[in-house]
């Protein structure tokens, strides 16, 4: 939760959005470099010595939680701005 807030009163509504776009498409670069749907399919996927592919995994699950990160938080400022309207 005090990443979601700090993330409310820190950035405007656009920046959050525009966040949410890129970290969507990174996501689908992802998904189509590797062919599978999700950070752990790829780790069923790699060899232990592939390290790029290591490298991606570790970034993509980044990726995937600050989205989640980003999208609560512009549902909270959506919600409160609606509640206070």
């Amino acid at each position: 939760m005090s990443r979601i807030r700090e993330l409310r009163e820190n950035t405007d509504r656009d920046e959050l959005v525009a966040g949410i776009k890129r970290m969507k498409t990174e996501i689908r670069q992802y998904e189509d470099r590797y062919e599978v749907i999700s950070p752990e399919e790829l780790a069923q996927k790699l060899e232990a010595d592939e390290t790029d592919g290591w490298d991606d995994l570790s970034r993509w699950k980044t990726t995937r939680q600050n989205l989640a990160v980003a999208q609560a938080s512009l549902a909270y400022s959506e919600a409160s701005h609606h509640l206070t309207a």
